[in-house]
C-alpha cells in the first residue's frame, strides 16, 4: 500500500495510472476530476472487463464496469456489493472504514481491489456465494445507492451544479455509449 504523507492531487494520481503496469489504459485529466478506463482480467483463465475509473474532488475514487455488462453473466441475480447493480458501479470498501483516504495511490492500492471485486465475482458466478468479505451496500426497498456513507459536512463545492457522484454518472453514461459504438464498430457489440 502507498501511502503518502499528504493528499495526493488528481495530476499525482493520473499520472501514476499513466505509469501502471496493472491498468495499462488512457482517459483525461481536467481541473476538478479525472476519468480512466482500462482493461482487468483478474486471473489467468478469467475474462477480460472494461473497467472505468473516476476520480473527482472528493477524492473518492468510483469504478464501474464499462463491459461485459455484469447483469448478463449474472443471469438475473442480484449482484453483491455494487453501489448500482444497473452501472455496475463497484463496492470496493465501506467508506466509514478508512480503508481509503486521500493519500492513498489510486493506481497501487485502489486497482488492486478491482482485480480483487473481479476475481471475487467471477467465483461468485460459479459458486452463487460471495467469498470476498466485506459489508454489502444497504438497499432499503430495493434503492441501490448505499446509505452507508457519511453525511456530508459542509465544504467548498468544487461541482456548484452538479454533485461529484452525478458527474461521475454522466461520465459513466458518456465512456459507455463511446465504447458500446467502438464495439459495434468493429463487429462485436450488441
Amino acid at each position: 500500500m502507498a501511502i503518502l504523507k499528504h493528499r495526493a492531487g488528481l495530476g499525482y494520481q493520473f499520472a501514476a495510472l499513466k505509469q501502471s503496469a496493472i491498468a495499462p489504459g488512457e482517459g483525461k485529466l481536467n481541473a476538478s476530476y479525472f476519468y480512466w478506463e482500462c482493461d482487468i482480467r483478474p486471473t489467468e483463465l478469467g475474462r477480460t472487463y472494461r473497467v472505468l475509473i473516476f476520480y473527482g474532488g472528493d477524492y473518492v475514487p468510483r469504478a464501474f464496469v464499462l463491459s461485459p455488462n455484469l447483469q448478463e453473466l449474472a443471469e438475473g441475480k442480484e449482484i453483491p456489493h455494487l453501489y448500482s447493480q444497473e452501472k455496475g458501479y463497484l463496492c470496493l470498501y465501506h467508506p466509514r472504514s478508512g480503508e481509503w483516504n486521500a493519500s492513498m495511490s489510486v493506481a497501487n492500492d485502489f486497482v488492486p481491489w478491482i482485480y480483487m471485486w473481479l476475481m471475487f465475482f467471477e467465483q461468485w458466478l460459479v459458486l452463487d456465494k460471495w467469498h470476498g468479505g466485506g459489508i454489502h451496500p444497504i438497499r432499503p426497498n430495493s434503492v441501490v445507492e448505499s446509505t452507508m456513507t457519511k453525511k456530508p459536512r459542509k465544504k467548498k463545492k468544487i461541482y456548484p451544479t452538479l454533485p461529484i457522484k452525478e458527474k461521475a454518472y454522466n461520465v459513466y453514461e458518456n465512456r459507455l455509449k463511446a465504447h458500446n459504438k467502438l464495439l459495434l464498430e468493429i463487429g462485436e457489440g450488441r
